[in-house]
């Protein structure tokens, strides 16, 4: 198997970190296509928001669809979420899920 069907593989199974480590193997010419993505799509999982936006600032497309801070925080961790559950790790959506509900609570 290529390194960058590896890579795709990885991707799909939305683990960056592991598609990051393979790709660092290889040339950074065949690299810097889609190297800046997979770090965005790490960073994105642990919800670091200060580390995206330092790689995005030179970027000119835009890639998140919504980017007001508060709204941006709800919508990101809905997306971990879905994720988690698309990785069959239940238990941490469940513990997501608690999560935020319990914050809720305490806001009434």
């Amino acid at each position: 198997m290529k390194q960058e069907d590896i890579i795709k593989h990885h991707v799909k199974a939305y683990d960056y970190q592991a598609a990051i480590d393979v790709a660092e193997e290889l040339p950074e010419e065949d690299t810097e296509a889609y190297y800046d993505m997979l770090y965005i799509g790490a960073k994105r999982l642990m919800l670091d928001f200060s580390s995206i936006d330092k790689v995005m600032k030179n970027k000119p497309k835009k890639v998140f669809p919504v980017t007001a801070s508060a709204d941006r925080k709800y919508f990101e961790y809905a997306l971990n979420l879905d994720v988690k559950l698309k990785k069959e790790v239940t238990r941490a959506f469940e513990k997501g899920i608690l999560s935020e509900c319990s914050k809720k609570e305490y806001k009434k």
